[in-house]
């Protein structure tokens, strides 16, 4: 197995990126072709798994490169910045003409350069937000400004990068070059690793199914472009920096076929292929696709599962393709729809069985449930089954999806989801109910909502919650229970939890825990709905939701609370 070390360096200003980054590592491990092939060892100063011990006999920075390993014996540094560069390491650490180091973060970063060891510098372009009234705002203006004096430092006088810098302008664009970037560093280090078979290099095991060896490629510094690259590699520029550069021929994606997420959002997607200088060209988009394997006669049609005459009728309302040009070309047919019994009265469920075929330059990648939503009503969904395969280069493979859906759907779509493209197959659906709003029982008090029914959180990760319905219910004696059917649409490409944990019910202004024991995950790009119950004493007199979306970001919406029965 190759063994990758890497130093994760960074002030505390960059937590959401910090944890991006070990959560893309971690997935990165996990994903198909690299799984118990290659170990991601991190380096971070927060880790909880790995935390270095601090000696009283030295500095912090002094014991973490003594217990934790110092960037020079890494074999890669992420440096990550935005608003703070740290605060100085004292006069017993400094450079060799004596000068001091501006911040810890600084000399992790000099001591990859000075080790040889590559470095990938990534820097938020996001105004920091500070209060005018903020005790700390000398400080924190202070901290921006040497964050700004240290990057100007990194260009020429007429304002070029003379290093490389990859920035970002949200998180989920940082996650997004971070993988392509990964991806990148990887598969070159697994074409100069040692044969993984007798007599075969990784590169030629990878270049025997149709793509290029990384070893035989020439890379070249990139220039500014407007779009994402589908492969990057690691270059160094003349100035002994390390950045992420394209490398003609070189199809990277063939040997990391899994490939970024894809945004549900194509707003989001477009402004993130729009990185900086740092990623290679992206396929021709006038390739031309892969051929079909084995295509069907006739266009995808309701297939209806035998003695199941009273389900729901589908059919296409309109193309049966989606195809991607942008990054790594492909298109995905929808072959067939496939109405089935559900697992309660109130649900059927939707097979789908779907090809995807890569173009011959594409590089593979993989065919996974992620990549898919099924948009019911406006809402998308994800699948309940577990569709994870490998697609090569120039090849095609077919794939069921399974989709759980209500009696009362009226309008159903398939939102396919590429690097940050997006299209949408409508499809037509007859011999469903009749929708009725969505209520809860009144049980024994009234409550109402007394403000907004959504709340929007436009941070780690963005995120909507919409209160559907609210109701009463008999406990016991003396206390009634409030149960609120709450939705939590994830706008971003990752997953998030979604439970007990994030609702408070104030209680007289006292906030109190949940007790329905609810507890999901909501995958990127797909929204879930669930009931969250509180017990209230029946001396209440006044009520409100506390939706706890971050340890920074909350919202309360207040309860009106009619008189009991």
């Amino acid at each position: 197995m190759l063994t990758i070390k890497v130093f994760l360096s960074s002030p505390g200003d960059v937590a959401d990126e910090r944890r991006l980054a070990v959560e893309t590592m971690r997935s990165l491990e996990d994903s198909p072709l690299l799984r118990d092939r290659v170990n991601l060892q991190i380096v971070a100063w927060d880790d909880p798994a790995a935390s270095a011990p601090l000696d009283a006999r030295e500095t912090p920075q002094a014991s973490v490169n003594r217990w934790a390993g110092r960037p020079a014996d890494c074999d890669l540094t992420l440096a990550i910045l935005w608003s703070r560069l740290g605060t100085p390491l004292p006069h017993s650490l400094t450079r060799a003409d004596g000068s001091r180091y501006a911040s810890g973060t600084v000399w992790e970063v000099e001591d990859a350069i000075a080790g040889d060891r590559p470095v990938f510098v990534y820097r938020r372009t996001e105004k920091p937000r500070i209060e005018l009234d903020d005790p700390a705002f000398d400080t924190k203006r202070a901290q921006y400004d040497a964050v700004r004096r240290w990057f100007d430092g990194l260009r020429d006088e007429d304002g070029a990068w003379r290093s490389g810098v990859n920035e970002y302008a949200d998180l989920m664009q940082f996650q997004q070059l971070l993988r392509a970037h990964l991806e990148a560093f990887i598969g070159q280090r697994m074409a100069e690793s040692p044969p993984h078979a007798p007599g075969v290099h990784a590169g030629q095991a990878f270049a025997a199914g149709g793509v290029a060896d990384p070893s035989s490629a020439q890379p070249t510094v990139a220039q500014p472009s407007s779009r994402r690259s589908a492969a990057t590699t690691a270059t160094r520029s003349t100035t002994g920096w390390w950045v992420a550069t394209g490398a003609a021929g070189l199809a990277l994606a063939g040997v990391l076929a899994w490939g970024l997420r894809a945004s549900p959002d194509p707003a989001v997607g477009q402004a993130a292929q729009a990185g900086p200088p740092v990623t290679a060209a992206a396929p021709s988009p006038h390739a031309s696709p892969a051929p079909p394997a084995a295509a069907d006669p006739s266009p995808a049609t309701t297939t209806p599962p035998e003695h199941a005459s009273t389900l729901p009728q589908v059919r296409l309302a309109g193309s049966s393709e989606a195809q991607f040009t942008a990054m790594r070309g492909s298109t995905y047919s929808v072959l067939s729809l496939t109405p089935e019994a559900g697992a309660t009265a109130e649900r059927w469920r939707l097979r789908l069985r779907v090809r995807l075929a890569t173009n011959p330059n594409s590089g593979g990648m993989n065919f996974w449930d992620s990549s898919f939503r099924l948009l019911i009503d406006g809402v998308p969904r994800a699948p309940d089954s577990t569709l994870n395969e490998v697609v090569e280069s120039g090849a095609a493979k077919d794939g069921d999806l399974v989709f759980s859906v209500p009696w009362t759907a009226q309008a159903l779509a398939l939102r396919v989801m590429h690097y940050g493209e997006t299209t949408e197959l409508p499809f037509a659906v007859s011999g469903t109910r009749r929708p009725q709003p969505v209520s809860l029982p009144a049980g024994p008090h009234r409550v109402t909502l007394d403000g907004p029914a959504e709340l929007k959180f436009p941070r780690s990760p963005r995120a909507t919650y919409s209160i559907l319905a609210v109701g009463t219910e008999s406990r016991r004696p003396g206390v009634y229970g409030v149960r609120l059917r709450m939705r939590m649409h994830v706008l971003d490409s990752y997953s998030a939890n979604f439970g007990d944990s994030q609702f408070r019910l104030l209680i007289d202004g006292v906030p109190h825990e949940a007790d329905s024991g609810y507890n999901k995950v909501v995958g990127g790009g797909a929204a879930e709905d669930g009931d969250i119950t509180f017990e209230v004493p029946d001396g209440a007199r006044q009520l409100a939701l506390r939706v706890i979306h971050s340890a920074e970001l909350s919202a309360d919406v207040p309860l009106t609370l009619a008189p009991a029965k």
